[in-house]
């Protein structure tokens, strides 16, 4: 079983978007967290 894999994709200037990989599952999702 291997942990999950976790980038921070830079976007703009001043904002981080996460790439999260699942290898076991080949799964990749990536989360854009916004401003309320």
């Amino acid at each position: 079983m291997a942990a999950l894999q976790i980038e921070l994709v830079p976007c703009l200037k001043d904002n981080y978007a996460y790439l999260v990989h699942d290898a076991d599952a080949k799964l990749t999702a990536v989360v854009d967290p916004s401003e309320p």
